[in-house]
Formats: structure tokens, C-alpha cells, sequence
């Protein structure tokens, strides 16, 4: 056994891993020894890290021997909290095999031995399944007490010493003796409540564990501790709460059904009932009353306990034990009073709390609920206690379970976010109060003083709620406070749209030594609104949309929509509240859709939706994983049992034939091949059938390219079928979408939908206003075509009028000719069967005069003749087609109406963001929206109800089911998972997770596209490990994947940054000087090398590390400069989906791994770059931390150096990437400044002397200079110590050296000197 440092060492980044150093034992590890592991691991597991899989490679068998017959009584207070919290984290992760063999035979029927006989009765006549295996066990048991020990008694134990510590926390919390331990205690107590309550929360445990927790009593043990009804700590209340709340969840526990409210009204009507029986029965004097009365009686709490107080205690113990309430034959070293069991009689038998009633929830966060640590804890969370939070983890109840746990953290997650918004604008703004009144010191481009704010508008409450049915309020401000040169600010306020949240702000006089933050700022009430519309002071509205309305002056009036919740609170207590408001915050439309999704869930719970039954039990995570794949699903189409299995490549092609003879351009169908793997076209084709289709995309893959495919096949395949895309972002959604329209996909069947559409790269509109008038424009065009053939044909040209008659004309003058044609050919003589005899009984002939070739250039034989007939049958039954589509928007007068007809009946791909899908569902459902395939791109990086919703936006069909036959997810798990910001609910909660991501874990089959066409085969060896396969495609072996990038020694490199120290000027605001210092010389390296500024990106692990890049840059290559402009600077975070040529990445810390510990993200740091990645860190500290050593085993290839090849002055070099070249190695960022300030003297006496070289005989007027410049010496010189360079364009090089004189070359190569001007 090595000592434990060096295990500490271990898991901190130090060399080996604390499994290897412990896997020698054969028998159970001393305790110091077995918790210094633990403590080891728990690191990882407050990180977020999965910690099992090292376990379970290392064949750590020891540990969880150990880990589950450890007693923890017999461990101090802090190692059983650490205990339990891995503990937690085992039950968290039982989709690993191993750890699902020794953890969930602990919670499975043996335990149902431990119940009372009279309880393990009642579980069997609920559930028969069950007494067959129980009477096998009593026969085992009788036969050898110890029989299936373990399993009867490892929660039962543990539920006692639960027990004991919750006894001990009472006798510390009276004696008060040490503050220390008793806070510790309590955290213990406290995490076992989470353990508890996270093993109610997933079915395979709940289905045992809530038959013995409801035998013994718990919640009541609970609820009647002194912890808990002192008062003395809210978190352990909080998670009392919260365990009562799963305990008392509707579900059926064996069979996992959702009851409905019904079932729920039953099962407690019934309790009710029996309760009355067997009070009547055994008490008929003392509980007359409580036997006779009216059911409702016993529902409230204070009612039962009435009834119950006429009984002595005796009598009390006596029901408990006709009620099964209390076994008469327990033996706990529990004192029963009289106050636990009438707790506990009233918790079995009164109404339970609905926890699901979301209507009195505010949707916007209040000040109660922003600055309280416990709902929205800070970001200096250590996770060393839980938290009375929900979690996210594989499986739900129900999806109203589901639901639930998301609105909370999805509104908490809002209001922390909103928190951060509130608290910086306040800051920045500076109000101080004064003899005038409120003045702002400062200004924010996201907030705004208000005039004033009044309410306008409380609607009635609806049928069945108390709640105004919504509140309207009109906010009037001024621009006034933004200066005129702030033109972008005022146009961002203006372009304020419906939907968009507002935040509303009072404030009061600040505290500055207060230790409340609130205090300290002086923020008094915090509320949301909604915006509807924005006003000037000339009766302009405007929506937001690009409906050309412009608002003019300063003066704005917007309309909102308040919280009709918070409202009706608000009216009780303050009327005058709202007309209170000093300041009105807007927030970023990417970080603003929290209401959206709050209310749609609101919906969802209030109006249950319907999901397909297919997909049902995958969703929840139950049953079989591959449950929903089509090739188990039954009424599949007739050729879903077909399979690609070829091996080559295959090319997939639009459904029309290449050899057909189209006689208009306008007919032929676009042609964009694309060449699929083998495995791409399996994807494809699996998507192409009924069921649950997972893509994982490694990167450089085409996940993009097969979510098109996918899409055009099911249009072409399944033209009355609609296909809804989403993504998380527009970038990626309108990347999806220009590629579909490259495709042979007819554009009237394509709507974009959401803000993002004007970001196409596309003169069309895809909007729906652009398509209704696209529809318009295209009727007149084919009624211009009617036209014409009625003219070919002989008929009045009045059919062209409308669409209608248009109809008509081709139902009763066109189609009667085509059949008339068709018999005449038919009843010709073989003989006369020739082309000329086609030709000359074609009825249409005069129409296609203008065809973009001659109508029978083909016709050289019968057969000929007879297929280009048909194809010009085929455009004008297309043309009458597409005349049919138009009709609508005859008979539709207004805009709105032809919008909704065109998303309701014509479209038929239909592309939206998943915010766009929550904010709109409530009108999707209005409309009649209809959709039968979902393909989501992205689908890891979006949250799991954002996921959850494009499901559901729409009606059930007829018989109640859902009509959505596809769901296709494309994504990488592999990569960063969706943007939580706090740490808390991204780690502890498990926010991060996505749907994609869980459908994974839960083993749901995927297909895994396997071949990466992004970068040199040398960087993608630095991730390809983390794939079960991937290998390259065949172009990666083109000469630029082949050469050496010019001026390095290798393709990649992992610097050793000498000295370098992390600093951190304010919380998680991480920077690295040196490092900084060392990117950017290297990249000014590069740009005197030739790269283009473009071309390169400079990537952080760390958003302070960022900040001080940009820094660095601006000082050392001043805008104008040789240097052009700077590179992108962003962190790897913000930078996944996107690629660049050349990535530096800086790692920054140098004390500790931090957050680059999740394999996610090494994983997008390390595949944004094609050819060149240069990674700048403290080598050290990374290259032995197990989850990282795969990749720097890689990188340690190259040296630690920098290794430069200085004789290489040019980008271009004809090295091959395996040959390292003359290579020079730089060890410090000095040296290589040096060597930077040496090849700019270089390049720019080059630049000179070809510039003298290029002068022409004609020469611009020069100024008289000051100062002659006549060798290339002084020329290098002056440059060399110029502080700036002003510019780079051809022709034209400018800079200003320390005298403040300039030399440039004009546009014809003139030399002169002149002094830079301000």
C-alpha cells in the first residue's frame, strides 16, 4: 500500500491512480486506508466525474465489496458522509453493468422479508406476482436464517443508523456543546435524506424500497424529529419536503403506471374508508363521529387529528396496529409517543398535498427567490452538503415526475441567471438617491430608466381558478438616456419583440457594509413581464418583426404581460407596487426563452400530452433500451425488413431519373451528390423507419449531411408526411437548411421559422410572410402559364382568371385531350405506331414552343416520341398541381390567414430552434399543426425538456395517440453538453444531462458515423480513442492534409509554459499571463510567416483567460497593424460546432486540473483545429491525470518545446507533416518575442525592397519630407521600432515610429516621410 500522498497525488494530476495502488488487497481494507480512497474519489464525484469506470478497469472488485458492507455506525460523522455520498453516486449510475450487480440486488424482493407480515401481505394482494417468490424465500429462510443476509438487511441497517444519527443530532443540537459537529451532523442527516429520496426517485429501487420506508415509518420519524421541528436547519427541512413529496408521488410501484386523478381520488377515499371501519368496528363510541362523517372530513390534517385525540394512548396503539400502521412485533430502540402515531395515522390517511399543481406558481423569479442561497446557491458552491433540489438523472416516475423536476430547475436556473443580469446593471448604473430624486452614475446597454408604469388591464379568472385569467401594463421610458452615437443600442431597444421577458426593478437606498447583497445594492422588488407590443409617441407599433414599421422620436410605450400569479400576491399585500419600477432590464434572446418553456410545461401538466406509445417506456427509461428501435416495433412498413449491407461507399440519389428528358430548366431536379460511408448510409436508412433513431457524430463526420439525406429521403418517400427540424441554435439550423434547399426539394413545401431566418445565406425568404408572397408571385406566374395553354388549345383565356378556374379549365379541356390522345394512340394499327403519328395527334405542341428544347428533338422512334409525350403530361399535371396549392391564397384575404394555411397544410419541411417550438406551441396547437417525423440536430447539446417539447406540438389524433411515427436525434455525447451556468444545478442536479445523452447511457442502440473528414489524420489520433471507431475518409490524404505546416516542426504540440502561474482576480476568473503572452507571440509568428489572420483561432479553457488574450492582442498587435486583423478569441465552450484551419489553446491553471477534467471538453478542444493545433499549458499538471492521459500520451509524440523551423519564412513549405525539418526549439515566451522582433525587421525590409522594385515611371505628388530615409538599414530600423503599424492593403504600408514620423509607400510605390497626423 503506497501512502497517501502519493494516492492523493494521484487523482490531483500526480502519476498512476488510486485504484492501482489499492487493487493488491485480497480482503477487506483497514478503514484508514479504504477512506483515504474514498475521500480520493470524492473529488471526482462533486466535479461531476465519472469515477466507475477507472473502478471498473482497475477491477477495483475490493472497493465495492467494501463500499457495500461497510456499517456505517461505525464510522465517524464525516466518513459516513463521505460514504453516503459515494453511495449516492453508485445509485446514481446503475446503467454500468458492474455497478449494477452490487448495488441493486441490495434494493430487490428480499427486502420485502423485512416488511411486517401484515404489510408483506398487503403487497401481495396488490401485486400476486409477488407471492411466489416470497414463499420460496420464507422456505430459504427457514431452512438457513442467513439466507440472502445481505439483501434483507443492508437497508434496514442502514435506515437505523439514519436513526441514530438523527437521534445524536437531537442531543447535540439541546446540549449545544460544539457548533462544528453539530452542523456536520446535520449534513449527514441531511445526505442521508438525499440518498433516500434519490432511491424513490427511479423505479427499480423505489418498487421495494417504498414498501419498507411506508412499513417503518419513515417520513414520520421524519417529521417528528426535534431537527426538524426546531427549525434549526432549513436545508435538512427542505429535504424532508421533498422526501415527503416522493413518497407521497402517484405511481403504482410495481407496475410503474401513472395514476390519474381519479386513481388518486380512489386510493384515498378507500384508506378513508377503511379507517372508518375499522373505527367503528373497534372504538364505536369514542370515534362515532370519525366512522360517520362525510369522506371530505378526513381530508385536512387538523380534522383527523381531532378525531384521534379522543383515544387514550392504549387505544392509539391499538388502531396503529388494526391500520398496519405500527407492527406490533417491532423492535426498534425507538421511543413510540403518542405525537408519532397520530403523525402517523395522518399521514397515511389524510388528502395528500398536490405537488403538481403549477398554476400557483409564479413563472418570473421575485427578490425572495433571487437572493435566497438555498433555491439559487452561488457559484462558490463546494457541494460538501446536498441541497433540497430535484435531480435529472436516467430514469422519471411519470412524465409528470418528469415535468415537475424540470420546471423547478429550469425556473431556478432562470432566476440565478436573472440574479447575475439584475446585480451587474445595478452596479454599473450606480443609482444614488439625492435631494432630485433617483439619478443613475452610470449606464447599461441592457437596461433603461422607466417614466413610468401603470397597470392597464386584470382579466376575470377562468372557470376553476382564482387567478386573474392575465394582466396588462403599459411602460413608458425614454431613449433620451442613450446617446444618438449609440445608434446599435438604440436599435437593439426598438427591435424589442412580442415574447421577448423584461425585467422589472425597484430601488431603494443601498446599505454599502451590509452583509446582504440585496441590501448592499439596494434592490427592493424584482418582478417579469412579457412584452406584447412597442409603441411611439405617433401611434407606431410594432411587434418586432420585419413587418417595416419604424418607430420614431425618444419616447417608447411598451405594452406587457405581468404574471397573473405574482399579481394576485402582489394585490393583497401592495397595490402600488408596479407603479413603483425604476429600471427595465432586457436580457440576450438566446439566454430569454425560460418563460416559454415554464409555461409550456404549465400546459403540459394542465392538458396532458401525448407521446407515442413506441417511445413511451424509452423515454422513462424503463423497460428493454432497444424497446423503440424499429426493428421491434410492430405494423413496420412493408420494407423496414430491408438492410443496406454494402460495403463501398454508396451514393445516395434523389428519387427522379438522370436520364429523363426535362424540357424546362425550371423541371430539372437539382443535382448535390454526396458521397455517404457505409455507416453513414446505415444511419440513414435505420432513420428512414418507424421508431427512435440515435446518430452519434464524432467530429468532422457529416452528421450534418446525413440529417439532410434523412430528411429529403422521408420527403421523397413520404410526400404526405410533414418533417419538423430542430436544433438548439440558428447557425446550425440554417446550416441544415441552406443544404435542403440544395437539394431536390420543391421550395413552396419549405418553411424557416423564427428570428434566425434573415441569417440565411439565400436573396429568398423562407419566413412565412416571404413564402405567402413567394405564393402570390408564383400564382401569377402560373396563371400566365394557364393562360398560355389556353391560347395552345384554342379555349378563352378566362380560365386564367383564377385558380379555381384554372381547375376547372384543366379538369374539363386538358385532362380530356390528354385521355383523347392516349385512345388514339392506343387504337392505332402497329403499323401507325410511329413518332410522326405522335407528333401529330399531341394536343399540346403550340405550348411548349418556348421549351428550353425542341419539344421532339428525342422523337426518333415510337418509343421516344411516346416518353417525351409523357414527360410533357408530367409538367403541365405539375404545373395544375402547384396552380391547386395556390387556391388557398385566393379564397384567404388577410396575411395571417395565408401564413397559417401555408404552416398547416402546404409545408411540409418545417425548421425551427427549440426556443422557437416553446414559444409558439400553444398557437401550433390552435392552428392544428400536424408533423410525423422529427429530425434533431444538435440533440446533446439542448436540454432534456427542450428536447422534450417538439415532441408534443401537437394534438393527439382521433383515437387519443400520438401521430408522430419518427424521432431522429443526431448528436455526440462524446462532446460539451447543453449551457448551464450554475454550477450547482449543471453538477449536483445533473442539468447538463440531454435527453441524447441519457438515451445512451440507458444503452438505446445508436449508430456511430465512423469516418472524419475535418482534419489530418495526426489530430484526429488525439480523440479518436474516445470513439468506438473512427477512422478517415479518403480525402484526408490530399497533399493539405500531407505537408508540414511551414514554419513548425510538427502538425502539433503540447508547449511547456516555464514559470507560468495561474491568477484569479475575481471568483472562477481564471488568467495566465505568461501563457497569453506565449499565444499570442506565436501567432504573431504565424502572421509574419504569411497565415492568414482568418485561418487561425485562439482557444481558453477559461472565459478570464479570454479577456486577457484580447488584452495582450490589442497591446501587442494595435489595430491597423502589420498584424491585420486579430483572430477569433474564444473558449472552448463557445467555440463547439465550429472549425478553423489553426487552433492555439491556452489550458491556463497551473494549481489545479479544473474543469478540463471532463473528457467532454478535451474532446472539442482538441478536434476544432484541421491542420495545426498548438497547445500551451503547464505539461506537468495534465499529462498524468487518468482521464487525460490517452490524449497527452498522444501530444507528449512532440516535443514540449516549441519547435520552430526558422528557415522557413514562407507558410508553404514542401515538407511532408512526418518530416520535422531544420528545427529550432524555443523554450520561453522571451525567446521567442526575440525572435519575432528579428523576423519583422526581415519582413518589412522584404516588403520595402519589393515595393522600390515595383515604382513606376508615373508617380503621385509627395509630400516634402522631413527626414530621408536612403538605406535599407534605416528603412528596418524605423519599422522595427515603430509602436504601430496603421495599415495593410496592396500597395500601401503606413506606420509611425517614435518621432512621430511615417514612412509609407503610396499607391504607386513613391517613398516619403511624413509626420502622423492625430
Amino acid at each position: 500500500m503506497s501512502e497517501p500522498p502519493s494516492k492523493k497525488r494521484a487523482l490531483e494530476g500526480g502519476k498512476g491512480s488510486p485504484v492501482e495502488q489499492v487493487t493488491g488487497f485480497k480482503n477487506e481494507a483497514e478503514k484508514a486506508e479504504f477512506m483515504e480512497v474514498v475521500g480520493l474519489l470524492l473529488g471526482k464525484v462533486r466535479e461531476g466525474i465519472d469515477v466507475w469506470d477507472e473502478l471498473i478497469e482497475k477491477g477495483a472488485q475490493w472497493f465495492f465489496d467494501t463500499l457495500t458492507g461497510i456499517n456505517l455506525s461505525k464510522l465517524n460523522v464525516g466518513e459516513a458522509t463521505d460514504v453516503l455520498v459515494l453511495l449516492i453516486a453508485a445509485y446514481e449510475s446503475l446503467e454500468k453493468e458492474e455497478v449494477r450487480k452490487h448495488f441493486l440486488s441490495r434494493a430487490s424482493v428480499p427486502l420485502f422479508m423485512s416488511l411486517s407480515k401484515g404489510r408483506r401481505e398487503l403487497e401481495i394482494a396488490g401485486f400476486a406476482k409477488l407471492k411466489k417468490p416470497l414463499a420460496k424465500m420464507e422456505k430459504q429462510i427457514a431452512a438457513d436464517p442467513d439466507a440472502m443476509i445481505e439483501e434483507r438487511t443492508y437497508f434496514p441497517n442502514l435506515v437505523a443508523s439514519f436513526l441514530d444519527r438523527l437521534a445524536q443530532c437531537e442531543q447535540m443540537l439541546k446540549s449545544k456543546k460544539d457548533n462544528n459537529m453539530e452542523e456536520a451532523s446535520i449534513i449527514l442527516c441531511s445526505r442521508y435524506l438525499e440518498f433516500f429520496s434519490d432511491l424513490l426517485s427511479q423505479m427499480p429501487t423505489r418498487r421495494f424500497l417504498h414498501a419498507y420506508f411506508d412499513d417503518i415509518n419513515l417520513l414520520t420519524y421524519c417529521t417528528t424529529s426535534f431537527l426538524y421541528l426546531s427549525g434549526a436547519s432549513e436545508l435538512f427541512k427542505g429535504l424532508v419536503n421533498l422526501f415527503a413529496a416522493v413518497m407521497q408521488f402517484p405511481i403504482e410501484n410495481q407496475t410503474a403506471e401513472a395514476l390519474t386523478a381519479s386513481d388518486i381520488e380512489t386510493q384515498h377515499c378507500t384508506r378513508a374508508m377503511v379507517f372508518q371501519r375499522v373505527a367503528h368496528k373497534n372504538f364505536p363510541d369514542k370515534m362515532k363521529q370519525a366512522s360517520m362523517c362525510n369522506l371530505s372530513m378526513l381530508d385536512e390534517k387538523t380534522q383527523l387529528t381531532t378525531f384521534i385525540e379522543k383515544l387514550n394512548n392504549d387505544e392509539l396503539r391499538e388502531l396503529c396496529g388494526h391500520l398496519c400502521i405500527q407492527d406490533p412485533d417491532i423492535s426498534r430502540k425507538v421511543n413510540l409517543s403518542r405525537g408519532f402515531l397520530t403523525e402517523a395515522l395522518v399521514l397515511r390517511h389524510s388528502k395528500h398535498p398536490d405537488h403538481s399543481d403549477l398554476n400557483k406558481v409564479a413563472l418570473y423569479p421575485d427578490e425572495s427567490v433571487l437572493w435566497n442561497t438555498s433555491m439559487t446557491p452561488s457559484e462558490s458552491y463546494t457541494g460538501n452538503s446536498p441541497l433540497a433540489l430535484p435531480k435529472l438523472n436516467l430514469q422519471f416516475l411519470s412524465i409528470q415526475d418528469y415535468l415537475l423536476r424540470n420546471f423547478k430547475l429550469i425556473q431556478l436556473e432562470s432566476a440565478y441567471e436573472i440574479k447575475e443580469d439584475v446585480v451587474d446593471v445595478v452596479t454599473r448604473m450606480a443609482p444614488a438617491h439625492g435631494p432630485g430624486g433617483l439619478r443613475y452614475q452610470g449606464m447599461h446597454r441592457m437596461a433603461l430608466p422607466i417614466s413610468s408604469m401603470q397597470v392597464i388591464k386584470v382579466a376575470p379568472p377562468p372557470i376553476g381558478f382564482t387567478r386573474p385569467a392575465h394582466v396588462r401594463a403599459d411602460v413608458h421610458y425614454t431613449l433620451g438616456r442613450v446617446a444618438r452615437s449609440l445608434q446599435n443600442v438604440r436599435s437593439e431597444w426598438d427591435a424589442l419583440r412580442m415574447h421577448d421577458v423584461l425585467i422589472f426593478v425597484t430601488l431603494g437606498r443601498p446599505e454599502p457594509n451590509s452583509p446582504d447583497e440585496r441590501r448592499r445594492l439596494g434592490v427592493e422588488t424584482v418582478r417579469g413581464g412579457e412584452v406584447l407590443d412597442i409603441r411611439d409617441d405617433d401611434g407606431n407599433v410594432a411587434s418586432g418583426y420585419d413587418t417595416g414599421v419604424r418607430l420614431v422620436g425618444e419616447n417608447r410605450h411598451i405594452r406587457v404581460a405581468l404574471d397573473p400569479v405574482a399579481y394576485q400576491k402582489d394585490a393583497h399585500t401592495d397595490e402600488k407596487l408596479y407603479e413603483r419600477f425604476h429600471l427595465m432590464i432586457r436580457r440576450r434572446p438566446q439566454e430569454n426563452n425560460f418563460k416559454a418553456v415554464l409555461d409550456t410545461i404549465r400546459d403540459l401538466m394542465n392538458h396532458p400530452a401525448t407521446i407515442p406509445d413506441w417511445l413511451h417506456d424509452v423515454f422513462l427509461g424503463y423497460g428493454d433500451a432497444d424497446g423503440a428501435h424499429y426493428k421491434n416495433l410492430e405494423n413496420q412498413d412493408e420494407d423496414s425488413e430491408e438492410e443496406d449491407e454494402k460495403e463501398e461507399p454508396v451514393i445516395i440519389r434523389s428519387p427522379r431519373a438522370a436520364e429523363e428528358h426535362f424540357l424546362y430548366e425550371s423541371d430539372i431536379p437539382k443535382k448535390h451528390e454526396i458521397t455517404f460511408s457505409p455507416q453513414q448510409a446505415k444511419a440513414i436508412t435505420t432513420a428512414h423507419h418507424p421508431g427512435l433513431s440515435l446518430v452519434v457524430g464524432p467530429p468532422g463526420t457529416g452528421k450534418t449531411d446525413v440529417a439532410v439525406q434523412i430528411i429529403t429521403n422521408l420527403y421523397h418517400k413520404y410526400p404526405n408526411q410533414n418533417t419538423l427540424i430542430i436544433t438548439h441554435s440558428n447557425a446550425a439550423l440554417n446550416d441544415i437548411f441552406s443544404k435542403v434547399m440544395l437539394k431536390d426539394v420543391d421550395e413552396r413545401h419549405l418553411l424557416r421559422l423564427g428570428r434566425g431566418e434573415k441569417d440565411l445565406e439565400t436573396n429568398k425568404d423562407f419566413s412565412r410572410w416571404g413564402r405567402v408572397n413567394y405564393m402570390l408571385e408564383r400564382r401569377q406566374e402560373l396563371l400566365k402559364r394557364v393562360e398560355k395553354l389556353c391560347d395552345a388549345v384554342e379555349v378563352d383565356t378566362g380560365f386564367a382568371n383564377t385558380c379555381e378556374a384554372a381547375g376547372n379549365f384543366f379538369k374539363h379541356h386538358v385532362e380530356s385531350r390528354w385521355e383523347r390522345f392516349m385512345r388514339d394512340v392506343e387504337k392505332s394499327r402497329e403499323s401507325e405506331k410511329t413518332a410522326r403519328r405522335v407528333v401529330a395527334l399531341f394536343p399540346f405542341e403550340k405550348y411548349f414552343k418556348d421549351a428550353s428544347k425542341p419539344l421532339w428533338e428525342r422523337a426518333d422512334s415510337f418509343e421516344n416520341a411516346m416518353a417525351t409525350a409523357h414527360q410533357a403530361w408530367v409538367h403541365l399535371t405539375r404545373v395544375f398541381n402547384e396552380v391547386a396549392d395556390c387556391r388557398a391564397f385566393e379564397l384567404l384575404r388577410t396575411s395571417g390567414d395565408r401564413g397559417d394555411y401555408l404552416l398547416t397544410k402546404q409545408a411540409k419541411i418545417i425548421a425551427m430552434t427549440c426556443t422557437h417550438a416553446a414559444l409558439k406551441r400553444r398557437d401550433f396547437l390552435k392552428l392544428g399543426f400536424r408533423y410525423d417525423n422529427l429530425i434533431m440536430e444538435e440533440a446533446a447539446q439542448i436540454l432534456e425538456v427542450e428536447t422534450f417539447i417538439p415532441m408534443v406540438l401537437q394534438k393527439p389524433l382521433e383515437n387519443g395517440k400520438s401521430r408522430l411515427k419518427r424521432v431522429v436525434l443526431i448528436g455526440d455525447h462524446n462532446q460539451l453538453p447543453p449551457v448551464v451556468k450554475n454550477p450547482t444545478f449543471q453538477k449536483y442536479c445533473k442539468m447538463e444531462q440531454s435527453m441524447f445523452t441519457r438515451f445512451v447511457r440507458l444503452g438505446v442502440p445508436t449508430t456511430q458515423l465512423d469516418a472524419q473528414g475535418r482534419m489530418r489524420r495526426q489530430l484526429a489520433d488525439l480523440f479518436r480513442w474516445r470513439y468506438t471507431s473512427l477512422s478517415d475518409l479518403p480525402h484526408v490524404a490530399a497533399p493539405t492534409f500531407q505537408k508540414a505546416n511551414g514554419g513548425f516542426s510538427s502538425v502539433f504540440q503540447c508547449i511547456n509554459v516555464e514559470g507560468a502561474k495561474e491568477s484569479q482576480p475575481q471568483p472562477h476568473f481564471y488568467q495566465n499571463v505568461k501563457e497569453a503572452e506565449f499565444i499570442v507571440a506565436t501567432y504573431m509568428f504565424m502572421r509574419l510567416l504569411g497565415y492568414e489572420s482568418d485561418k487561425i483561432t485562439i482557444l481558453t479553457t477559461y472565459q478570464g483567460q479570454k479577456h486577457l488574450i484580447k488584452d495582450v492582442l490589442n497591446f501587442r498587435c494595435k489595430a491597423g497593424s502589420y498584424y491585420g486583423v486579430h483572430p477569433r478569441v474564444s473558449t472552448v465552450d463557445k467555440y463547439q460546432g465550429q472549425q478553423n484551419d489553426f487552433v492555439l489553446l491556452s489550458l491556463v491553471r497551473t494549481e489545479k486540473v479544473g474543469h478540463l477534467r471532463d473528457i467532454r471538453r478535451l474532446v472539442v478542444a482538441l478536434s476544432r483545429a484541421r491542420l495545426g493545433l498548438y497547445v500551451f499549458g503547464k505539461v506537468e499538471l495534465f499529462k498524468d491525470v487518468w482521464e487525460l492521459q490517452r490524449a497527452f500520451g498522444e501530444l507528449m509524440k512532440a516535443p514540449t518545446q516549441l519547435a520552430v523551423c526558422i528557415n522557413e519564412m514562407k507558410k508553404g513549405t514542401e515538407r511532408v507533416a512526418e518530416d520535422p525539418g531544420e528545427s529550432q526549439m524555443i523554450a520561453t515566451f522571451e525567446q521567442l518575442s526575440s525572435t519575432v522582433s528579428k523576423m519583422e525587421a526581415m519582413v518589412v525590409t522584404e516588403d520595402m525592397r519589393k515595393a522600390a522594385a515595383g515604382k513606376q515611371s508615373e508617380q503621385h505628388a509627395k509630400p516634402a519630407p522631413r527626414q530621408q530615409v536612403t538605406s535599407d538599414a534605416e528603412k528596418s530600423r524605423t519599422f522595427a521600432e515603430s509602436s504601430t503599424w496603421q495599415g495593410e492593403r496592396p500597395g500601401w504600408y503606413f506606420g509611425t515610429g517614435r518621432d512621430g514620423l511615417g514612412y509609407y509607400l503610396d499607391e504607386a510605390g513613391t517613398e516619403s516621410l511624413q509626420r502622423q497626423g492625430k
